[in-house]
């Protein structure tokens, strides 16, 4: 007879159990007694997962000493039970929170001030954790999330961002204002408006980052033109060190002028220029947190909490 898939789906049964247990024991009557079922009983269920096998399973006559057959099940038997208990241990500590994988973006401020902390406070906590860390630009991270190759990510929040079937969590507010080296001439100018910035050279990141776009509509609600940047990059180390070192002027959040201004950059004293900013965490709207995740957004309000942000 040949085995197929009719026959192997019958291993999950209690007869499995029995072939086990009289090898354990050494004899069908004691496995019986253990399991408080007749000797017949017992025999009958082996004999006809032998016949659903194909195969001979406890050589005759010799007690309940397995064949080469009877081996290789009782090792399935044996290899499907731990996998069973893996299973078992792997959902309970994805219902608890203590194990599973983080799939989480950010943006670089992010990456540097407060995901490293929250991650470490998270592995001592619960231990059994491994995480996946991407780090982008903030027009990109919408989109994996949206393609689930993330699960949440933590970045600036846009208004629109909000309407385009994404659920926020606003962690703290911020300001987004012009910033250039200290020594720039413009510190000494008393400027009376937007217009008078379009005289400078500009370092800016990429168009479809939420910096650029609420740059573009501050000048727009002026009816104005922004300035077109000398240097564009979607690296905002790079845009804020530009500015701290070649007399541009550049549109940057005040933690990034400061993370990666290095001492070099001062705010731009122009009220009109200044752009508030919310940041927090952002998954997709419906989507239901696992322990692990929740525990993980938390623990990063906190420590942004901590770091008064």
């Amino acid at each position: 007879m040949t085995l197929d898939s009719t026959g192997i789906t019958k291993l999950e049964n209690r007869a499995i159990r029995y072939l086990a247990t009289a090898v354990e024991f050494g004899g069908i009557s004691l496995a019986a007694d253990h399991f408080g079922v007749s000797q017949p009983a017992l025999s009958k269920a082996i004999s006809r997962l032998e016949a659903d096998l194909g195969v001979e399973l406890l050589q005759r006559g010799q007690g309940a000493r397995p064949t080469e057959a009877g081996e290789m099940v009782l090792r399935y038997a044996l290899q499907t039970r731990r996998d069973l208990a893996e299973l078992l241990s792997g959902l309970q500590k994805l219902r608890t929170g203590r194990g599973g994988v983080l799939r989480v973006g950010a943006t670089q401020d992010w990456a540097q001030e407060v995901l490293p902390s929250a991650l470490l406070e998270l592995r001592e906590r619960f231990g059994d954790v491994s995480a996946t860390m991407t780090i982008g630009a903030s027009n990109r991270l919408p989109e994996l999330l949206r393609e689930k190759s993330i699960d949440l990510y933590f970045g600036p929040i846009a208004d629109e961002e909000v309407l385009q079937e994404l659920h926020c969590e606003v962690f703290m507010r911020d300001w987004v204002d012009v910033y250039a080296e200290r020594d720039n001439p413009i510190h000494g100018l008393r400027l009376a408006g937007l217009a008078e910035l379009r005289a400078f050279p500009w370092g800016l990141p990429g168009p479809d980052t939420f910096i650029r776009r609420s740059f573009v509509r501050l000048f727009a609600a002026a009816g104005l033109a922004p300035p077109t940047p000398v240097v564009t990059s979607n690296s905002v180390a790079l845009i804020a060190q530009v500015a701290a070192r070649g007399g541009f002027l550049t549109y940057l959040s005040e933690i990034a002028a400061e993370q990666f201004g290095q001492g070099l950059l001062r705010r731009v004293d122009l009220p009109v220029a200044r752009t508030p900013r919310r940041r927090g965490a952002v998954v997709r709207a419906g989507a239901q947190l696992t322990p692990l995740q929740r525990s993980f957004v938390d623990i990063a309000r906190r420590v942004c909490g901590a770091g008064n942000r």
